[in-house]
């Protein structure tokens, strides 16, 4: 493979990571996925990536073709939780709070989200700066009434970015930039989108925090917060915040665009196929430690989303259950299994919480009750997660 273009930095270097065929994959819209498909590392810069080769795009073209926002509760944001108590909020709403409290944004403004969905981001901009002028844009028509009935909304645009009229005061990229193919050249051509002393904000998975990523089938990169960093300077930005912890497991960059030269991204410690490799031997020991709890009885899964999907493929028949906190999923059925609260779980029941081991530790706290198991993954690699690698 050391022929295919790396889709970040252009050089010829990619790797395939061995042995990625042995996992089931899921859907960005949370729906289980056959094995197969390839996953490679650039010996160049050091990015997971997958090779943009005519089976991935097929594959692709196939998921998209009946891609649904938040099935797991009839369209509504997937909600975060925090705390001890874990009230839930709008994932969207968390973010955007999270950057008011680092820049100000004036009362008012255009706003161009890329990715729109079917408008989770612009609601809640909408709720905090009612005065600005909100634009969508998705590959296809099918949220454009949904969309244009939102307040504050003046257009929905179905084209390439490089064909919306006018400049943008803020232009939003939440977990769209890991989908496209050539991601440098998307960024490049966004900088003359953005008016003069205006903003780029973008969302992305972070695959070093958080595994269950990497077996994401539609997910052309799978950036760290380094590498989103490098890639974002290298497309012509200067980095104005840059946090992974705005929105757990996920890499959030503010950045403006800057005059000047710029150069391939680089890291200063690039990434290895012996990082993913780890991520993916995590991801085979999850699979192996929540199996050993089905050998009598059928378990629950902790969570309808990426993760929870994910086991389920995994497990198949020795699941009978998903447990979730968000209000707006319990009570359907998901993947043929009943939603249930927390509370509702049954007397006896053992629930895998398919999530990073951190992050299940707080939500085996919070819904702890004595009549219940809750199992935690094994540890990540140390320090806590996967290498972080800074850009340079």
């Amino acid at each position: 493979m050391s022929d295919a273009a790396c889709h970040i930095c252009g050089e010829r270097a990619l790797q395939a990571v061995p042995g990625y065929w042995r996992l089931f994959r899921v859907t960005s819209d949370c729906r289980p996925w056959r094995q197969g498909g390839t996953l490679a590392v650039c010996g160049a810069c050091g990015v997971a990536q997958k090779p943009l080769d005519d089976a991935w795009l097929r594959e692709t073209t196939e998921i998209y073709a009946s891609y649904a926002h938040y099935p797991q509760a009839g369209g509504a944001e997937q909600a975060v939780f925090a705390g001890a108590f874990g009230m839930p909020e709008p994932r969207s709403r968390r973010l955007l709070d999270r950057v008011l409290a680092e820049v100000s944004l004036p009362d008012e403004g255009r706003l161009l989200d890329l990715g729109c969905g079917n408008g989770a981001l612009l609601r809640s901009f909408h709720s905090l700066r009612p005065r600005w002028r909100l634009e969508g844009a998705e590959l296809n028509d099918r949220h454009r009434a949904a969309v244009e009935s939102l307040p504050g909304v003046t257009r929905y645009h179905s084209c390439s970015p490089d064909t919306i009229p006018g400049r943008f005061d803020l232009v939003t990229l939440l977990h769209v930039l890991e989908h496209v193919g050539g991601p440098r050249k998307y960024l490049e051509t966004l900088v003359d989108r953005i008016e003069p002393g205006g903003r780029l904000l973008v969302e992305s998975p972070d695959a070093s925090r958080n595994p269950f990523d990497l077996v994401i089938a539609d997910h052309a990169t799978h950036f760290t917060q380094a590498s989103l960093v490098a890639l974002i300077e290298a497309s012509g930005y200067s980095i104005e915040r840059s946090a992974g912890d705005w929105i757990p497991k996920e890499a959030s960059v503010l950045a403006v665009p800057c005059l000047g030269k710029v150069t391939s991204p680089r890291l200063e410690q690039p990434g290895s196929i012996a990082d993913v490799e780890r991520g993916l031997s995590w991801l085979e020991s999850v699979r192996s430690h929540a199996a050993s709890y089905t050998t009598s009885t059928k378990i629950g899964v902790f969570g309808t989303s990426i993760a929870g999907s994910w086991l389920w493929a995994e497990l198949r028949n020795g699941v009978g259950y998903f447990v979730d906190e968000d209000p707006q999923r319990v009570g359907r059925t998901y993947l043929g299994c009943p939603v249930l609260a927390p509370h509702e779980v049954p007397t006896g029941g053992v629930v895998y919480v398919a999530l990073t081991p951190t992050i299940a530790r707080e939500v085996s706290a919070r819904c702890a009750r004595p009549d219940v198991t809750y199992v935690v993954p094994p540890d990540l690699t140390e320090p806590g997660d996967l290498p972080q690698h800074r850009a340079r």
